[in-house]
């Protein structure tokens, strides 16, 4: 295995003979490579060293009050950057970690009692899965748990997440916001919230302090320092930022810049990088960091902890249609507050003129996306023209407000050749799908082609057992996701 830059060990080599040895490292050699979606649909393979993770773990531990008596869960997979802060700021303060099987993950009706059962004390998860184990949950195991301590990430923390938090009563339990992508070593910043306090409300929930040897600059077009309160893009510097994307020199020279402001003490150490973000924040008056959003018309968005571009659905669903559509535009969309975001796609047909021909196209598209679920969108919506802004660009809020099709909860065509089970299956199927499907459902219909996705499977599975009284795994669910 031959990758340029990238030093890589043979264990099978190294661990032969009677004294088995791998050389030491070094704080700058690389660790691990991980790889999360581009713009050109053709992942980035992003090069950590070993300094950056080495400082996470050392910055974190007074702040998370991390000892040999923590106990993570770790509960994502090993693609999703946060699987390795979970584990290693455990281990590294010789503390254990409950590992989740596979089969498990996701599953908000397992994760509270294995919380509870395996005396977990520490988590560290996004926003979407505390709210999805807060509310279908066992709120009285997790009451009575050990967990002291929950870092959210990946996502933006809304006000209902922390009334969740409130409502559950646990009053030992810290939550934190925490703030990084990948490409600084996941994690930047760090701050405590504090549950239901309006003066958080009001200035947008923080995602808290810079951590030890890091630093964040909010710069304008022209790398200038913004005041407090004025947005500004975010740099990072300091020993987490990446080596920078495997083998893509032009891409690394563009988000890897040189740290013309890094302070002496730490350019001393080699820390002379920063990482443009494509980010956008701005400063609190008490120095924490508030994020709202990405800069300009950047269509990279975080969904459910997973990042990716939304041009790269729109490119997919363009090839998809075979030239039947010229345009798609995919916007996140959600019905409330309390509900979970889900992607919506418009787009322009051009062929085939005949609407029942056009309706089938429409609803066959979703099943024809080499894309995985976190990226399908919940439903395919035809428009004549998109709106454009009035230097005849495309207008993406204007495209993101336009009014969807109102859910349906009842029965759809009685004469669609179901039983009496399968009625009743449908019928929780269409309480849990936000948008109405377009097409009937039949045996043979898959609930992830209708608009369903992994986080509405959830809702689902909370549905069968309050009305049915059937509790089933998530994995099975996900596995057997036809009528």
């Amino acid at each position: 295995m031959r990758y340029p830059g990238v030093n890589a060990i043979d264990v099978s080599v190294q661990c032969t003979g009677p004294n088995p040895r791998i050389g030491p490292g070094i704080p700058k050699d690389h660790a691990m490579v991980l790889y999360t979606s581009g713009s050109t649909n053709t992942p980035k393979g992003i090069i950590l060293r070993h300094e950056g993770i080495l400082n996470l773990v050392e910055s974190v531990g007074q702040v998370y009050n991390l000892d040999e008596m923590t106990c993570a869960l770790q509960q994502s997979a090993a693609t999703f950057d946060m699987c390795y802060a979970q584990m290693f700021m455990s281990l590294g303060y010789g503390g254990s970690v409950v590992l989740l099987p596979r089969d498990l993950r996701g599953d908000p009706l397992a994760i509270p009692e294995i919380i509870a059962r395996e005396g977990v004390t520490f988590t560290n998860a996004t926003p979407t899965e505390y709210s999805s184990w807060l509310r279908y949950g066992n709120s009285d195991l997790m009451r009575n748990s050990q967990w002291n301590t929950a870092i959210s990430g990946g996502e933006h923390v809304r006000a209902t997440l922390l009334q969740q938090f409130q409502q559950l009563g646990l009053s030992t339990l810290r939550v934190f916001n925490s703030y990084g992508p990948t490409e600084i070593t996941w994690g930047v910043t760090s701050g405590e919230l504090l549950h239901g306090k309006e003066r958080i409300q009001k200035s947008g929930i923080s995602a808290g302090n810079v951590l030890p040897n890091y630093s964040v600059y909010l710069l304008d077009g022209d790398l200038r320092s913004v005041p407090p309160g004025i947005p500004g893009e975010i740099y990072i510097g300091g020993p987490g930022v990446a080596a920078g994307y495997l083998n893509d020199p032009s891409l690394s020279s563009e988000r890897f810049k040189r740290d013309i402001f890094a302070p002496q003490h730490l350019a001393a150490k080699g820390w002379t990088m920063m990482h443009r973000t494509g980010d956008s924040g701005r400063w609190n008056r008490d120095g924490t960091l508030v994020i709202e959003g990405r800069t300009g018309d950047d269509t990279q968005v975080k969904l459910r902890g997973f990042r990716f571009d939304l041009r790269d659905i729109e490119h997919a669903i363009i090839d998809a249609a075979a030239n039947s559509i010229s345009e798609a535009v995919v916007s996140v969309r959600r019905s409330s507050l309390n509900d979970p975001e889900f992607l919506v796609a418009h787009v322009k047909v051009d062929r085939p003129p005949d609407l029942e021909d056009r309706a089938q196209l429409l609803r066959s598209l979703p099943s024809l996306l080499p894309l995985p679920h976190y990226m399908l969108p919940l439903a395919v919506l035809p428009v004549e023209e998109f709106p454009r802004t009035t230097s005849s660009k495309l207008d993406r809020r204007a495209v993101a407000a336009l009014p969807l099709p109102a859910p349906t909860h009842g029965v759809q065509d009685p004469d669609v050749g179901l039983n009496d089970d399968q009625r009743q299956l449908r019928d929780i199927w269409l309480s849990v799908i936000p948008v109405t499907p377009q097409e009937p459902i039949v045996p043979t219909t898959d609930f992830f082609h209708i608009g369903g996705t992994s986080l509405l499977l959830v809702q689902l599975q909370a549905a069968l057992k309050k009305k049915l009284g059937v509790k089933v795994q998530l994995a099975k669910l996900l596995k057997a996701s036809m009528l």
